[in-house]
């Protein structure tokens, strides 16, 4: 089989599978941040598109209102919501809502209205979806902080559109018969940039997600360690009887510096007669209910005097 004889329903069939597949996964992905909207916009997305590209591969043996008019608008608006949550990670969201539910609106209403026969429900069909991706494309590739993942995503986008543009002229105005199923290179190159484009969106949009869920935890770290090193209590982190962290005011209060408190044994600074109920209270914590969440010991500080 050489590339102009692939099957497009065959295509059709695996972008159905791709995009339910995707779907399933997003549906068990736990690894979601706080800022969810993106998500449940891009799931939504993929149920639209997986009923869709079934309504479309099974054109001819149900009625055309729903494999091509029904089909057609569920597919519009699944890549409207695609499209809008991946411009979304991590940014606000209202004015692209706007932007891509308009197109998606518009586009849908000149498909019903004006595409009456067959190759002109591939170019209405292939201009509305056009219409979506150059927005996201573009905003995604030249936006100032967009990550080289989100410049990745884009410029495929915008690859996929050069695709769609031959296959929506071909619609509108080839002379030989030119519908959903026809065999042809461009039909297969517009189909199979689709079918990449389903593997590079969806795993695009996995990492776009944890790049924002990254970068919301790298803050919120910034954030409470700012918060510790400014405290104006004395903070250290003790793991295995062994000092991690101690904050300025730690220092202060022992009167040394950083290099000589951590990777030390906390007891090292520990007042003598209060030894025995610290190191108890220490090894019993976790085990012991009666352990008391606030005590009071002494420490010494550099000159060995009582803190």
């Amino acid at each position: 089989m050489n590339l102009p004889e692939m099957d497009i329903k065959t295509i059709i069939s695996l972008l159905f599978i791709g995009n339910f597949t995707q779907l399933v996964v997003l549906i068990f992905y736990r690894n979601i941040p706080e800022y969810r909207r993106p998500y449940w916009h891009f799931m939504a997305g993929k149920m639209l598109q997986s009923v869709a590209w079934l309504l479309l591969a099974m054109r001819g043996a149900i009625p055309d209102l729903l494999s091509a008019y029904t089909g057609n608008v569920f597919l519009i608006y699944g890549f409207a919501l695609e499209v809008f949550s991946l411009t979304t990670v991590g940014r606000p969201e209202k004015r692209w809502g706007i932007v891509y539910f308009s197109i998606a609106t518009v586009g849908i209403a000149v498909f019903c209205i004006f595409a009456l026969t067959p190759h002109l429900w591939v170019g209405y069909a292939t201009s509305a979806s056009i219409a979506l991706f150059l927005p996201a494309s573009v905003a995604m590739f030249f936006a100032p902080t967009s990550s080289p993942m989100r410049k990745i995503v884009g410029l495929f986008y915008g690859i996929v559109c050069l695709t769609l543009a031959f296959r929506a002229w071909n619609g509108f105005f080839a002379s030989s018969e030119f519908v959903l199923m026809s065999r042809n290179l461009i039909q297969t190159l517009s189909f199979t940039s689709m079918f990449l484009l389903l593997i590079l969106g969806g795993s695009g949009f996995l990492l776009l997600f944890k790049e924002q869920a990254d970068k919301l935890m790298s803050e919120s770290e910034n954030k409470y360690r700012t918060l510790v090193e400014k405290a104006n209590e004395a903070i250290c982190i003790i793991q295995n009887g062994i000092i991690v962290f101690a904050n300025g005011k730690a220092w202060e209060l022992i009167g040394t510096s950083q290099d000589h408190i951590i990777g030390r044994p906390f007891t090292d600074f520990i007042f003598p007669d209060d030894m025995e109920i610290v190191v108890s209270y220490y090894t019993g914590r976790g085990a012991k209910s009666d352990i008391p969440s606030v005590y009071t010991f002494r420490m010494i500080n550099q000159e060995g005097e009582p803190v």
